[in-house]
């Protein structure tokens, strides 16, 4: 058995918002640079990335590759129900077929990311008439997700809903917060960056052991089966991600549970709309105070990508001397993940001591941030944060201190 880097959510330059240099190449370049072993292809529907794929890509013993890259078959896509599901198949081959049954449900060839018009149950059912393997992705989005439309996975996926075996927890979500809900707690959970650059690639990741890459062992991880598992999620903290605290669409003020509900869910402020956090959603389903982790579940670790700890070391640099900074220490310590999750601390002061003690605050979960809402990313910082400023107080709630 062997350990592996991997994140199976990616994104192609068909994906809305995708930037325009992501090909498969610069993604294998990509991947080593940040420690990757093994990541989705995403966007398989697309017949021009799926041309792509089949020139670059070679297919040998259960898995395609790319200059010392494993690739799995991937896509996206979002149901009638606004439900974004996460799809894995064998081969390109099989997502051609897939191509054939639902180029009648929706528009394959425009974007990397399609809606089809059929709802979880009947997409499920053609995915495992492939031999395929499914599960929702970024399951808290107040935007587009399976707990946005759903109360439960069974209301998603029907008579499918024991057979989905693991979920993604998106930006805004970690293992601490889904394990407060009872009924994911036989779901193995993924972290995956959902990528729309180069740089983004990696942000979240997993670590499987396997005894070989091949589809057929990350079905067992997923399955978690015959020793084959999830050994670690490395993720950003949850309040980086812009949809953690519920918070205004248009000027992102931030609001508890308790106020946006007595506003009917309109900003006080600007009159916008209040878009409801994962942190609430997440409030709303739980079935414990405190997170229950089953046996089989990994550890989770908060990290943030390397640029970023460069910028706040460094605030005053431009986009050149954090890349050349970034470039040196990788060149020194082989690659991204390395120096996030292995490098002794000492050894990268000798490098770099302001990156290496911030790294240290990481690491021991000592940095604080201000927490991301309404679309809008947090901000990790050094100051201490004040939690009770961070939230606009409605005029009504101003009234009752002084009645």
């Amino acid at each position: 058995m062997k350990k592996y880097y991997v994140d199976l959510h990616i994104q192609s330059r068909y994906t809305a918002s995708a930037t325009k240099d992501i090909t498969v190449k610069n993604l294998a370049r990509q991947a080593r640079i940040k420690g990757l072993n093994i990541i989705g292809t995403g966007d398989c529907l697309h017949p021009k990335w799926r041309e792509e794929l089949e020139r670059e890509l070679q297919y040998s013993d259960g898995i395609y590759e790319k200059e010392g890259i494993y690739f799995i078959p991937s896509v996206e896509i979002k149901d009638k129900n606004r439900v974004h599901h996460l799809i894995f198949l064998e081969t390109l081959k099989d997502f051609d077929r897939l191509y054939n049954k639902w180029k009648e449900h929706g528009k394959l060839d425009k974007i990397g990311v399609p809606t089809i018009h059929l709802d979880g149950e009947q997409i499920t059912k053609e995915v495992f008439d492939l031999n395929g393997i499914i599960g929702p992705a970024h399951i808290f989005v107040p935007w587009e997700s399976m707990y946005k439309s759903f109360d439960s996975i069974n209301d998603c996926y029907g008579e499918f809903s024991s057979k989905i075996t693991f979920i993604e927890l998106g930006l805004s979500a970690d293992t601490y917060m889904a394990d407060t809900i009872r009924e994911l707690k036989e779901k193995v959970f993924l972290s995956n960056s959902d990528n729309h650059s180069l740089n983004t690639l990696g942000r979240e990741c997993n670590e499987f052991f396997l005894e070989k890459p091949t589809f057929e062992e990350i079905r067992k991880a997923l399955e978690n089966k015959g020793g084959r598992k999830v050994t670690l999620n490395v993720g950003l903290d949850p309040r980086v991600g812009k949809y953690y605290l519920s918070a205004c669409i248009k000027c992102h003020s931030r609001y508890r549970y308790e106020d946006a509900t007595r506003l009917k869910w309109k900003c006080e402020k600007c009159g916008g709309i209040i878009r409801k956090g994962v942190k609430d959603r997440v409030s709303e389903l739980s079935s414990y105070k405190k997170p229950k982790h089953p046996e089989f579940r990994p550890p989770y670790i908060h990290m943030l990508p390397l640029s970023e700890i460069i910028k706040m070391c460094y605030p005053h640099a431009n986009n050149k001397e954090v890349k050349e900074r970034k470039n040196g220490l990788i060149e020194r310590f082989g690659s991204e993940l390395s120096i996030l999750l292995h490098v002794n601390i000492s050894e990268l002061c000798k490098a770099d001591e302001k990156i290496g003690e911030v790294l240290e605050k990481i690491r021991n979960g000592k940095l604080n941030f201000v927490p991301g809402g309404g679309g809008k990313f947090g901000e990790p910082t050094f100051d201490e944060v004040d939690e009770d400023l961070l939230f606009y107080k409605p005029k009504f709630t101003q009234r009752r201190l002084f009645e």
